[in-house]
């Protein structure tokens, strides 16, 4: 197994952010070398439509000029992502089909630099194609009118839809019962998982320890997990950045109750 983990801190902005110079950012990549222990391709039915749009062109022309500052490069604005790049060239391997499991604009803003960037074949970090999820309906119609705004819809899809679902439906993977899966029966060769942990716990409490035993069941050997995220805020800090956690507790508090959960974040070890 290939395991490379980058850390860095987020610069400080302004009094109240002084917090952010102590929370880590974290990404990593992890390629399985062989097919994951009790981890088998899903095999059930499924509510999901299969990729059926195809490319009018096997590349993507150069995107008109005022869609360029739309478009997320990985580097000196956007660390998290940088490392995610920089992980993925130094493995020598194509991005292939991606699928980004937890999406969101900034994601297919992403997703989309990299269909510019590498669409061409002979490209050595060639994508073919992207699945993009999510959980929220709201977020799925928002990333499907950036993904046409962006010239890129054709070259994936969105879906709604939720990981534990399958666990939901009383299956856990440990009975016998056909329950529907969430891409059931797509393969991938690389999966993004941006801030996903932190996002599982508000929309599937307590399935944070299983995610990524659902996810490798999509990837294909040899493929490639990027993992993006933000180790928890703290309860409080020493200084002025104790305000900040201040203000995430009455966040907290306020989408409580309004009968929803909060993202939480994980250690990265």
């Amino acid at each position: 197994m290939m395991k490379k983990k980058v850390m860095t801190t987020l610069p400080s902005i302004t009094t109240i952010a002084l917090l952010l110079s102590q929370i880590q950012c974290h990404a990593f990549a992890v390629t399985p070398s062989s097919p994951v222990d009790g981890i088998s391709s899903p095999t059930s039915s499924t509510d999901t439509t299969p990729l059926t749009t195809t490319p009018k062109s096997k590349t993507l022309p150069t995107p008109p000029q005022e869609i360029w500052p739309q478009l997320v490069v990985g580097g000196k604005e956007d660390p998290a992502m940088g490392f995610v790049e920089q992980n993925q060239r130094a493995s020598g391997k194509k991005y292939g089909k991606v699928l980004d499991a937890g999406t969101g604009i900034y994601s297919l803003r992403w997703l989309a630099s990299l269909l510019y960037r590498h669409s061409d074949p002979d490209d050595e970090l060639h994508m073919t194609s992207f699945v993009a999820v999510t959980a929220d309906e709201n977020f799925r119609r928002d990333c499907q009118a950036k993904a046409e705004e962006l010239g890129v819809s054709e070259w994936g899809e969105i879906i709604r839809g939720n990981w534990d679902d399958d666990y939901k439906n009383g299956d856990g993977g440990g009975s016998n019962e056909k329950t529907s899966l969430l891409c059931e029966g797509q393969m991938f060769d690389t999966i993004l998982a941006d801030y996903l942990v932190g996002a599982v716990d508000h929309f599937s409490p307590f399935f944070q320890d299983l995610l990524f035993k659902r996810l490798c069941s999509h990837l294909k050997q040899g493929g490639i997990i990027h993992l993006t995220g933000l180790n928890p805020i703290p309860e409080k800090v020493d200084g002025p950045g104790n305000i900040f956690c201040k203000i995430t507790k009455l966040r907290d508090a306020c989408i409580l109750l309004a009968g929803a959960r909060p993202y939480r974040g994980m250690f990265y070890s």
